[in-house]
């Protein structure tokens, strides 16, 4: 992206050097590496507005929270910065929670919509009333019917991102002593030491 939010080819950007620079370019073309995605800054903005847009047709206002359980990948950064420009709260879920760490998540920062993918979905379905969304091919693919901008209506001291907490890190270590002692059947001392169960 050179500016004014129009994107422009690497091929491109060669060419113009070489013509201020007056000197050809020695070009070596390598296919892409495992990891690269061929996505542009301008890629993200149009589709995160258009998934910002959707959020608000979904009924989800300034404030409300979206979670987004994915894998770094284009779903991802488009829900995650999408929900943002919507003046939402954006809330990143690790994507190897199992039902019990997802159950305990979503109840924290009660989402209106849980973003994921199919194999995920159904951990997340049926808890407390968020809704969950699958972000495959299908669904993005639908959000090209939105608006390409947004002009994001939020403020500085707003809040973007919501992590977990230590409060929640304790709840999580406490359900995960219930688990081992109800299913394992071993007691665990859960004397307190500093800032958590041992």
């Amino acid at each position: 992206n050179l500016g004014e939010s129009e994107t422009t080819s690497l091929a491109e950007l060669v060419r113009r050097i070489e013509a201020a620079a007056e000197i050809p370019a020695k070009r070596k073309f390598s296919p892409l590496q495992p990891g690269d995605v061929p996505v542009t800054f301008a890629d993200i903005s149009r589709a995160s507005s258009q998934f910002a847009h959707w959020l608000g047709e979904q009924g989800v206002a300034p404030g409300d929270r979206v979670a987004v359980m994915l894998e770094p990948s284009r779903a991802f950064y488009v829900a995650i910065f999408g929900a943002i420009k919507a003046g939402a709260i954006a809330v990143p879920l690790f994507t190897l929670f199992g039902p019990d760490g997802i159950r305990l998540r979503v109840g924290d920062c009660k989402p209106k919509i849980l973003v994921s993918n199919a194999e995920k979905a159904p951990l997340a379905a049926g808890i407390d009333s968020t809704r969950v969304v699958v972000a495959d091919e299908a669904f993005m693919r639908d959000l090209e019917r939105f608006p390409a901008i947004l002009a994001p209506a939020t403020h500085a001291d707003d809040i973007a991102i919501f992590a977990a907490s230590e409060r929640s890190a304790g709840r999580i270590v406490e359900s995960v002593i219930d688990w081992i002692e109800k299913h394992l059947k071993v007691p665990v001392n859960r004397t307190k030491s500093g800032s958590g169960p041992t």
